[in-house]
Parts: C-alpha cells; sequence; structure tokens
C-alpha cells in the first residue's frame, strides 16, 4: 500500500530540522508561507522565536504542534514521528 509523505510546516529558522525532516521522506513546507495552508498540514514545528503561534497553530490544522526551542532535530524527528502514528 503507497502512503504519502507527511506534510509538516516548519518555522523557516529551523534549518537543521527542515534538512532532517526531508532527508527522512517528510514534506516540508515553510510555516511563514503554510499559514494559508495550515489546514492542510499534518505537523506544525516551530522554534522560541515563533512561540506566539503555539497557541494558534493546533486551533488552524487540528494538527500537532511541536516546540523544537533547545532541541536536537533527531528529537524533533523522534516527537513527530510518535505523535503522526
Amino acid at each position: 500500500m503507497f502512503s504519502l509523505p507527511k506534510r509538516v510546516a516548519v518555522s523557516y529558522e529551523l534549518g537543521q530540522i527542515r534538512a532532517l525532516l526531508q532527508e527522512k521522506g517528510y514534506e516540508v513546507v515553510d510555516l511563514e508561507v503554510g499559514e494559508k495552508a495550515l489546514p492542510k498540514v499534518d505537523a506544525v514545528v516551530v522554534s522560541g522565536l515563533s512561540e506566539n503561534l503555539l497557541g494558534r497553530e493546533d486551533r488552524l490544522t487540528g494538527a500537532p504542534v511541536i516546540d523544537a526551542r533547545g532541541r536536537q532535530a533527531e528529537e524533533v524527528l523522534w516527537d513527530l514521528g510518535k505523535r503522526l502514528k
């Protein structure tokens, strides 16, 4: 059975996380650009710079919002995989 890649909106400043997610097969969209498309994402990854958005994305998307502040890319990937099961 073929499954589409999970679509994740990621804050622009999270370059290492963006790169790792793309490497692992996730479709990554810019959070700043993707705000209009937020209802179409499976998850949202934000940084401390965009923490004021934390309460807004989950209401707009129904998708999990992951705060990447102070975390390694691998930790965010693990958390994302756990939440998207």
